[in-house]
């Protein structure tokens, strides 16, 4: 970044770094760009043995004199994705920060380096990828009110101990129109595969360029345009696989691209690179995706790949005739616009999971462009409409927006700092309180407060409190409050709360949701409270009757009824993590000789439910169970179960049933587990027997020796041995 961009001075911050540093492309000898074909990349087959681990890092504050970012977290949560989806990183090898300090970024790399040695004490290699999205200027990382000198980063990331390590800086130096953003230029480069050692570091700026971020992509260019060619536009030679060699020069093609014409001007991605070793690291692999969308060689031009809920998922430029491309997308309901440089055409396409859903020319219909004014000399596009000037209109009173003291100032966009109205209120932006009776709609954004005793929807963003009787409406980031009688609903990213008395709804959460109802969200972190609580990925809490989480709790599941693909803890009467399984388990112990049991595991947590008959002896009798119990884990194939089972116990095999006797059995368990579906285990338990009809206490199930008795009351020590498969 050039120093008349600059709008912080860097000894007006508290330093994490030793001192300064070179810019990123600096910290080491360039190698030249080599002029020989790309060796044969190797498929995930051959990459057997590797581990991939992510640390991905999205920082929107710079500090006091910087503007703040929109969209570092969410081109941090998009790369995360693309690489659990497609690129080989398991949830647990994934450590994702959203606007933390210099000590989380610290803790971040501690924790990380954990990581890579657990997984090399496995026998593994390791590939490590380092990615942030924020501020910075010429001399490191601006987070918050510190910096951390690229210097500094540089040793953090060398002290990784990992095989391969890739690091992709995508950060923001001082705002303008589009939020400049701060990185020497050089031409796509061929790499080692995995059999390499090195480290690759990719910016997506050179040092004397602004890298930029977008309201039209609601992301960086860089970010959006690298996620788009891992999902398959970058795989040039259409083997299914992107290189990492394919993803930057598609990344660094399509941003220089779609930069010429912006205010920051021209942004050419930078890389450094020092790999040894044969063929070019596979970053995704296109055969893992269960949802595909092909554009036909016959279609050509500017391609725009939309979601449902209007969010940009895909870009890319097509040649016409150049070969079919293949994006690796979720199922779902998809609005695709080709503009071709004389026409605009558009198509809705539906993308079932397991399914390649084709778009031909053929099932394009043309639509009118858009009328705009232009953009200095360039034209605004399609899908970049034009924005209107705001005209600052301190105080609005009225009954609709025809009929308000706003008309007056009719057709340009009004911003107030104080509304109200007695029925319908749309304005563009508020800095204040917006009150109405009827219904409010905030076209831009929200700084303040807005109320209705109906609802009230803000199209863009912002931060403050919004409360209606009936349903509050966010599509864009927004950070604050929702509460309403009926709904909330957030379409992208919300940082705050939702409280309601029936339905909560949010793309993106970090916060909390509390319905009196149900609570959905696609991406959360932070707590969910309501009868039913669903979730795409859970980073915290859920508290209800049922829990339902399609991806990975890393956190706490508590209520009746629990699924997720893979949780921590999962406490409920049925808890069903579909990587914990359900085991079944087959044990001898002092209370019945022969016992069967269902355990429903988490990561971390099982709920067991048991039946028992001891057929012979003073002790006869059979049983029911049901505990809960949790697991440690000293090694991979040694563990240690702690549990408690509540039993209920009729005496003898042939007697009529009578009131059931009651018994609790607290176990301590030392296990050995050779293969996931088989283990073997054993220890001491502690026994309680209640009788509840005080008739004495003197029934005492199983094998019958020496223990403390009084009217109520049985206790004795004993034993467990068993299997789990």
């Amino acid at each position: 970044m050039s120093p008349t961009m600059r709008t912080a001075t860097p000894h007006r911050r508290r330093r994490f770094a030793l001192g300064g540093g070179l810019v990123l492309a600096a910290l080491a000898a360039l190698m030249p760009a080599q002029s020989v074909a790309a060796p044969t990349p190797l498929t995930p087959a051959q990459l057997k043995g590797t581990r991939r681990i992510a640390f991905v890092i999205g920082v929107n504050d710079g500090g006091r004199e910087r503007a703040r970012l929109r969209y570092a977290g969410s081109d941090a949560k998009a790369l995360s994705k693309v690489l659990s989806e497609l690129g080989g990183v398991a949830h647990e090898d994934r450590l994702i920060l959203d606007d933390p300090d210099v000590n989380g970024l610290r803790r971040g790399f501690e924790k990380v380096a954990d990581k890579v040695r657990a997984a090399q004490a496995q026998g593994d290699r390791v590939e490590l990828l380092f990615y942030y999205s924020g501020h910075s200027d010429e001399t490191g990382l601006l987070i918050g009110e510190e910096l951390v000198g690229y210097r500094q980063l540089r040793e953090m990331i060398d002290a990784l101990p990992a095989d391969v390590r890739i690091a992709i800086l995508d950060s923001c130096a001082s705002g303008a129109f589009t939020r400049l953003k701060g990185g020497t230029k050089r031409e796509p480069f061929l790499v080692g595969g995995p059999t390499v050692k090195g480290h690759a570091f990719l910016t997506s700026s050179s040092a004397d360029e602004a890298a930029q971020e977008s309201d039209r992509i609601r992301g960086s260019f860089f970010t959006h345009y690298l996620v788009t060619g891992l999902r398959g536009a970058a795989d040039i030679n259409r083997d299914h696989l992107v290189t990492l060699n394919e993803a930057y020069q598609f990344a660094f093609d399509e941003t220089l691209a779609r930069t010429e014409g912006t205010r920051g001007g021209p942004q050419h991605a930078a890389y450094e690179i020092q790999l040894a070793g044969s063929g070019d690291l596979v970053m995704t692999d296109l055969r893992q995706s269960t949802a595909t969308v092909e554009l036909a060689a016959d279609i050509g031009g500017r391609v725009f790949i939309r979601d449902q809920h209007g969010n940009l998922e895909a870009e890319l430029h097509k040649p016409k005739g150049a070969g079919t491309v293949a994006l690796a997308l979720e199922p779902g309901n998809y609005r695709i616009t080709v503009d071709d440089g004389k026409k605009v055409w558009r198509a809705s396409l539906r993308v079932a999971d397991g399914d390649a859903a084709i778009l031909s020319s053929g099932d394009l219909k043309v639509i009118e462009a858009e009328r705009t004014t232009l953009r200095g000399d360039r034209p605004a596009t399609p899908d970049e409409p034009e924005e209107e000037p705001v005209k600052l209109v301190p105080f609005n009173i009225g009954l609709t927006p025809a009929l308000s003291t706003n008309a007056e100032h009719a057709p340009a966009a009004i911003k107030n700092r104080g509304s109200i109205s007695f029925g319908y209120n749309r304005v563009a932006e508020i800095g204040g309180a917006d009150v109405a009776l009827g219904a409010s709609t905030i076209t831009t954004r929200l700084e303040g407060v807005q109320l209705a005793g109906g609802a009230v929807r803000l199209e863009g963003g912002g931060y403050g409190l919004q409360g209606a009787a009936g349903l509050t409406l966010v599509e864009e980031p927004f950070v604050g409050l929702q509460w309403s009688a009926i709904a909330n609903t957030s379409k992208t990213y919300l940082r705050g709360a939702q409280m309601t008395g029936l339905f909560n709804y949010a793309n993106h959460l970090r916060g909390a949701q509390l319905g009196a109802i149900a609570n959905h969200a696609n991406d959360a972190v932070g707590l969910q409270v309501g009868l039913v609580n669903t979730s795409g990925l859970l980073q915290g809490a859920s508290f209800g009757l049922i829990n339902v989480t399609r991806g990975r709790v890393d956190g706490l599941q508590f209520g009746l009824v629990n699924f997720a693909d893979d949780a921590d803890v999962s406490i409920a009467l049925l808890p069903i993590s579909r990587k914990g399984g359900v085991h079944l388990d087959v044990f001898t112990s002092d209370l019945a000789a022969v016992n069967v049991g269902l355990r429903l595991a988490s990561r971390r947590t099982y709920t067991i439910v048991t039946a028992g008959i001891h057929p012979v002896g003073p002790g006869t009798s059979w049983m029911l169970g049901l505990g809960l119990g949790g697991r440690i884990r000293p090694t991979e194939k040694i563990f240690i179960d702690i549990d408690n089972i509540v039993y209920a116990i009729e005496p003898g095999l042939n007697q009529p049933l009578v009131t059931p006797k009651l018994a609790d059995s607290l176990r301590l368990m030392l296990g050995w587990q050779p293969h996931k579906r088989f283990s073997i285990y054993g220890g001491p338990t502690l026994n309680v027997a209640l009788d509840v009809e005080q008739k004495g206490g003197q029934f005492r199930p199983g094998y019958n020796y020496a223990s403390y008795s009084d009217d109520t009351i049985t206790a004795w020590p004993g034993f467990v041995f068993g299997v789990s498969i």
